[in-house]
């Protein structure tokens, strides 16, 4: 009842109306959150809306007119797509079940989805229930996934072809680096502010990854004044800067917003000395791009490996793990050291151990070569 009156009041007081029919066109974006992704790969496209921002009366009428009130949803989405006649319908809302629930049942479409982001066992759970549901398999035509374990899980539930590509923004940024780097950044991880009641296990651990970060951030700030290196922390919201200051007891950080421009962010990764992060994504991605990249993750990682965390620990035994990624509060004379080992040590060496994990991980695939390559042979038909 509640998640009806809540779509109830956004159709009336939120949404937007069009009463012009969508226009035909090869690609149909599913989702707006997804428009960022796919700009850089299509050139022209239309998009359908899945949040009730914006509702096309007309095709809102028709499929009523077509197929009564039942399954309204599904017969809204549908009728849109009947209009525009795609060859393509893409996502990078991978987890979206409602975008596969289509494919079932609109055969003559090649439907595509791409990973967003590093996913929680709780995202593989809850496609094996939509499975289990379906009695069968999800089908869908493709999947691109950021790395070899996600391909794995997602074989075990989709009837689909799954190819690692990484992530597409990092793929549509060339590498680029100077000879002097004297800066490391720090690729901020926590949540802020923290939630008072936590409704997932994710929301749970914010304070146990914040707290790593308090140590990690002022660890940190001593190893660069001491070793006279440029810090910059990026950070995920504006709001984030005052919370970070006050836990760390720092002033005078320079901080920086990754989103507000990717290329700028990247950039400023592929020329750092190094890259601390406990593990987020954009930490694997750095990985991937070749930089010299230390992950330490909070000590419940350890606990997290079959539900949180499982890209690593499933394939790499924890004295192998330890060579790159420290779990747990470390001293400062701790990180310290394996801070100094990693700068110091041979990019060669860098490259053979540290790149096998970040395959396993996140791919790195320039200019997003495999992707482009298949919606092109897409296009192409037909």
């Amino acid at each position: 009842m509640y998640k009806f009156l809540n779509q109830l009041f956004k159709l009336i007081f939120v949404s937007k109306f069009r009463f012009f029919l969508p226009r035909k066109n090869n690609v149909v974006i599913y989702d707006i959150h997804s428009i960022a992704f796919a700009k850089l790969i299509f050139k022209k496209f239309e998009l359908i809306h899945t949040r009730l921002e914006e509702i096309n009366i007309s095709v809102f009428l028709i499929s009523i007119f077509k197929y009564g009130f039942n399954n309204l949803s599904f017969n809204y989405r549908k009728t849109y797509l009947d209009f525009i006649n795609p060859k393509i319908v893409f996502t990078s809302i991978d987890t979206n079940f409602g975008f596969y629930s289509l494919k079932e049942r609109l055969k003559e479409y090649t439907f595509i989805s791409v990973q967003n982001g590093m996913r929680l066992k709780k995202h593989y759970d809850e496609f094996q229930l939509n499975k289990k549901k379906i009695g069968k398999k999800i089908t869908t035509d493709y999947i691109f996934t950021l790395g070899e374990i996600d391909k794995i899980q997602l074989k075990k539930i989709f009837n689909a072809k799954i190819e690692v590509i990484g992530n597409i923004f990092s793929n549509s940024i060339n590498i680029k680096r100077e000879k002097k780097r004297k800066t490391i950044v720090y690729i901020q991880q926590a949540s802020l502010p923290l939630k008072k009641n936590p409704k997932n296990f994710a929301e749970a651990h914010q304070k146990d990854i914040l707290n790593q970060e308090i140590h990690l951030i002022n660890f940190t700030y001593n190893y660069c004044k001491k070793n006279k290196y440029k810090f910059i922390i990026f950070i995920k919201r504006q709001n984030t800067k005052s919370l970070l200051k006050k836990v760390t007891n720092l002033n005078d950080l320079n901080f920086k917003s990754f989103s507000q421009d990717k290329e700028i962010g990247y950039k400023i990764l592929d020329n750092s000395k190094l890259v601390i992060t406990p593990f987020s994504t954009l930490g694997f991605e750095s990985i991937a791009r070749g930089n010299k990249t230390v992950i330490l993750p909070p000590k419940r990682a350890l606990n997290l490996n079959d539900s949180w965390f499982p890209s690593i620990s499933e394939n790499y035994s924890k004295s192998k793990l330890k060579k790159y990624f420290l779990f747990g509060k470390l001293t400062e004379k701790q990180f310290n050291n394996h801070i100094n080992r990693i700068i110091s040590m041979p990019r060669a060496t860098w490259k053979k151990t540290a790149l096998k994990i970040s395959k396993n991980v996140l791919f790195y695939d320039a200019r997003n070569k495999k992707l482009r390559y298949v919606i092109n042979s897409v296009l192409s038909l037909r």
